[in-house]
């Protein structure tokens, strides 16, 4: 039997967060939940595993974020012009 409930439409929730780190999250396009009992039950009720971002942030500039994606190792990768 095919399942025929809804996806859920989340909504960034993370700039009521007390953490300065997670509310600078709050205009990104990703659908931040904070780790509450209603994501929990949100979760639970889709069927949906949880991913938890534990909130390191190694570089206190903008400016690495900006440039281009890095592997484990450190390497950049991109466009080199």
């Amino acid at each position: 039997m095919a399942d025929t409930q809804q996806p859920v439409k989340l909504a960034n929730r993370v700039a009521g967060s007390k953490s300065p780190f997670v509310r600078a999250k709050a205009r990104d396009a990703v659908a931040w939940q904070l780790l509450d009992n209603a994501a929990v039950e949100v979760a639970r009720r889709s069927n949906k595993l949880i991913f938890l971002h534990i909130g390191y942030k190694a570089c206190h500039c903008e400016c690495r974020a900006s440039a281009g994606p890095v592997d484990v190792d450190g390497n950049r990768h991109g466009d080199a012009n």
